[in-house]
C-alpha cells in the first residue's frame, strides 16, 4: 500500500458527498442501502471519499472506531429529525409539507456536522492506499458492509454508488 500525506478537510468531503449524491442512480441505491439495509449513507459516502482521497481504513477495529464517534450523534440527531420529516412529509396537509422541507435544512446539516469527527479520526489513522481510487473506494465500502453484516445482495447497490463517483 502507498502512504497519502494531505491532510483532509470537512469542505472537500462535504463537496464530494453532496455532489455524488446528486447522482440520482447513486441517491436511489443509497436510500434504498438505508432504508432496507440499515446503512448510515452520510458515513457511506465518506468511506467512498476518504478512498477516493487514496486513504483506506486499515482494519475492522478502525471501522468501529471511525461509526463510534458519529454513531450517538447519528441516533439522537439525524435520525430523529429523519424520521420526524418523513412523519410530516406523509400527512396531507401543506404546513407539515413545509415544515417538512425546513427540517431537511436541519437533517443535512446535521449529517454535515457529523463530518467533523469523522475527518478527526481519518487524519489520525496511519494512511494508506492500495495505489487505485477504485480499489481503496472499494475496499472502504466492502468493510463497512462487513461491519454492518449488510448481506453480499447489497453489493450491486454500492457499486452503482463507487460507479457514480466516474460519471
Amino acid at each position: 500500500m502507498m502512504s497519502a500525506e494531505r491532510p483532509l478537510n470537512t469542505d472537500d468531503a462535504w463537496r464530494f458527498i453532496t455532489q455524488i449524491y446528486g447522482n440520482d442512480d447513486v441517491k436511489e441505491a443509497c436510500l434504498t442501502l438505508q432504508d432496507e439495509y440499515g446503512v448510515d449513507v452520510s458515513l457511506l459516502l465518506f468511506l467512498v471519499w476518504l478512498g477516493h482521497e487514496g486513504r483506506v481504513v486499515p482494519n475492522m477495529d478502525m471501522m468501529v472506531e471511525i461509526d463510534g464517534v458519529i454513531a450517538g450523534w447519528r441516533e439522537n440527531v439525524v435520525k430523529v429529525l429523519r424520521n420526524l420529516r418523513r412523519s410530516l412529509k406523509m400527512m396531507d396537509e401543506e404546513g407539515a409539507l413545509r415544515i417538512s422541507r425546513m427540517i431537511l435544512s436541519s437533517e443535512l446539516e446535521a449529517e454535515r456536522e457529523a463530518l467533523g469527527p469523522l475527518v478527526r479520526v481519518a487524519n489520525m489513522m496511519a494512511s494508506a492506499s492500495f495505489g487505485k481510487p477504485d480499489t481503496d473506494m472499494r475496499h472502504n465500502v466492502d468493510l463497512y458492509l462487513m461491519f454492518r453484516d449488510v448481506p453480499l445482495a447489497a453489493k450491486a447497490l454500492t457499486d452503482r454508488v463507487v460507479q457514480g463517483v466516474r460519471s
